[in-house]
């Protein structure tokens, strides 16, 4: 009897922390960015990824918006992220454009062509089976 009551101790103090891990490693977690992005895909959708930073056809429109109100010219670098059912890509750290300089509360929007060396395929990290297809053809 003992045995069993000193485990069940064991065993709630272990859930005990357990839980405080992680209720704990949630507010730890929490970021709050500065910067809020809006991202629409505009019809007619390209098929591959330079369709989206044509000069003639925009494919994309990205809002940002610095949420710091008395900030200016507050220097910001996007990452793309693009996931399918194939395929993950991420722009590349090593990737530096120059950087887009916003004001507090004022909105800037961006088109493809604003965005043309993100839709690079040199500047992604590409994964998965359809890695290579994307590399050859930008598909």
């Amino acid at each position: 009897m003992k045995r069993s009551v000193c485990y069940l101790k064991e065993l709630i103090v272990i859930l005990t922390c357990v839980t405080l891990c992680i209720f704990n490693g949630q507010k730890v977690l929490a970021q709050n960015f500065p910067v809020r992005s809006t991202v629409q895909l505009l019809p007619p959708h390209p098929l591959n990824l330079s369709g989206y930073s044509d000069l003639s056809a925009n494919g994309i429109q990205a809002t940002l918006i610095l949420n710091e109100a008395g900030r200016l010219q507050y220097p910001v670098k996007l990452r793309i992220t693009i996931e399918g059912q194939d395929v993950f890509m991420q722009t590349k750290s090593t990737y530096q454009p120059p950087p887009i300089f916003l004001d507090g509360n004022i909105p800037v929007t961006l088109l493809g062509s604003d965005l043309a060396g993100y839709f690079n395929p040199r500047n992604f990290n590409i994964s998965g089976g359809s890695a290579e297809l994307v590399r050859r053809g930008g598909n």
